[in-house]
């Protein structure tokens, strides 16, 4: 049972809370994959952070060009013509303000669709009410 940890920013050095989650259930035998909607902010991270066994993918798509973001949205369209055509639905209804276009946060779910699916994950956890979950809404419409 993979289980993803979806954070806005990993390792965050103002989150101590979730990287000893990850670490506990790590240590608990929990196969884990962290992926980030952006690379560290921070100048400095937690020692611990060496210890995390998790691989780590970085969603940041804000250097993306738009043939990509279509490339990205298109595959998805291919493998699931229906919840992609929802998910392009509620990302322009989103009435949130975010600092990333509806094509963007689009194609972030989409990555994140395939990561999952590469991984094998079957639990996406994300922390927070902001742009990670927006992410999973997208990635998962119902």
């Amino acid at each position: 049972m993979k289980i993803c940890y979806l954070l806005k920013t990993y390792p965050k050095i103002s989150e101590t809370f979730i990287l000893q989650e990850i670490l506990a259930l790590e240590q608990a035998g929990y196969p884990l994959h962290i992926v980030s909607l952006q690379q560290p902010t921070d100048d400095r991270c937690h020692d611990t952070v060496t210890q995390v066994k998790a691989g780590v993918d970085y969603l940041d798509v804000k250097p993306l060009k738009a043939l990509q973001w279509l490339f990205i949205l298109f595959r998805a369209m291919a493998r699931q013509p229906w919840d992609t055509l929802k998910a392009v639905s509620m990302a322009f209804d989103n009435t949130r303000d975010s600092p990333l276009s509806p094509w963007q946060q689009l194609a972030q779910a989409a990555t994140l669709a395939n990561i999952v699916r590469k991984e094998d994950v079957c639990h996406l956890h994300a922390h927070f009410a902001t742009e990670p979950t927006e992410v999973v809404h997208l990635n998962y419409p119902r």
